[in-house]
């Protein structure tokens, strides 16, 4: 019951803040929230040591984001330490690296997910919302399994 509110409170807070649509555009450019995210998920994946960027590590990334997002998953109990603790827990940890740039099969979907939702919502662009909202939806994902765990 929570995660069903939890998703369409997401999809309320996104088509308030809609753009007009973008007609027939096959690839959306990601606003600035989302192309920063995207930064600091490989940034983070590279801080903790792992050479690919997971679903957990935007998930952590959106945790501890100034913008509504982030707000919305710290006022649901997910704050960046226990996500960053469960993160390692998921993946393991190794020597700081470089951002990494790979990302893996299922963020590929997610941001795929992610430019589908800007498009319904009538959006030009995907925003760091967009990606919430394709995040919480791949529940098979370990970022899925981290909010599920969480009772999110």
């Amino acid at each position: 019951m929570q995660f069903l509110f939890f998703v369409l409170f997401v999809y309320f807070l996104l088509s308030q803040g809609k753009i007009s649509g973008n007609g027939g555009m096959k690839h959306m450019r990601y606003a600035w929230d989302g192309a920063q995210l995207i930064t600091l998920a490989g940034e983070c994946a590279g801080t903790l040591g792992h050479d690919r960027v997971g679903t957990a590590h935007f998930l952590l990334c959106l945790s501890a984001a100034p913008f509504w997002p982030g707000q919305l998953l710290q006022r649901f109990g997910l704050h960046r330490q226990l996500l960053q603790d469960l993160t390692v827990l998921a993946y393991g940890a190794g020597r700081p690296a470089a951002p990494s740039r790979r990302m893996t099969r299922n963020v590929r979907r997610m941001l795929h997910s992610a430019a589908a939702e800007a498009r319904c919502a009538g959006a030009c662009r995907i925003g760091a919302g967009h990606i919430l909202l394709a995040l919480v939806r791949q529940e098979q994902s370990t970022a899925g399994q981290l909010l599920q765990l969480c009772r999110v």
